[in-house]
């Protein structure tokens, strides 16, 4: 048995949820924001972006035909071909938390937040995408993502998971 998880991995313009810490090579503690397009050249440049479950466990990849990407002017698209189990039973008790994803910034700017503070906004303009992760176990960095499964047999849509909005404050 197959299902199929697509939806919207991150929504351009959207700001994360977390203030990630400073790490070498960053001014400071920070929040981000993936602007349109950020991730068209690398979709068009990388054979192989790998799909996990909690960006650990590996699931399926753009190279072996199980994921498929688009970055359109609302931001990031997932259509993932899903046949491992725990996700499967995952998918069909609502316990998907929506999507994360794992990149390197390629181009980007930096604002200070807070004169008295390092804090920073970034903004990425161009990103190299590693990885794409359904969340089951953790909360992902960004809200917004969209997450529509259906089953394969029958395609059909579960009607409790159509299109659900994960949304936190």
């Amino acid at each position: 048995m197959a299902i199929v998880i697509e939806g919207y991995v991150n929504i351009a313009g959207k700001r994360s949820n977390c203030e990630f810490p400073a790490y070498p090579g960053v001014p400071g503690r920070f929040y981000e924001v993936i602007m349109p397009d950020a991730f068209k050249m690398s979709l068009l440049q990388t054979t192989c972006i790998k799909l996990k479950v909690d960006h650990t466990r590996v699931i399926g990849s753009t190279h072996s035909g199980e994921l498929q990407l688009a970055d359109d002017s609302r931001g990031l698209w997932a259509h993932a071909l899903i046949s491992d189990p725990a996700v499967i039973a995952a998918a069909r008790s609502g316990c998907i938390r929506g999507w994360s994803f794992a990149f390197i910034a390629e181009q980007s700017e930096w604002y200070r937040l807070d004169p008295r503070e390092k804090l920073y906004y970034r903004k990425v303009k161009r990103a190299k995408l590693l990885e794409v992760s359904l969340m089951i176990e953790k909360d992902a960095a960004y809200s917004g993502t969209t997450v529509n499964v259906k089953n394969v047999e029958e395609e059909k849509p579960w009607s409790f998971m159509k299109l659900k909005e994960i949304l936190r404050p």
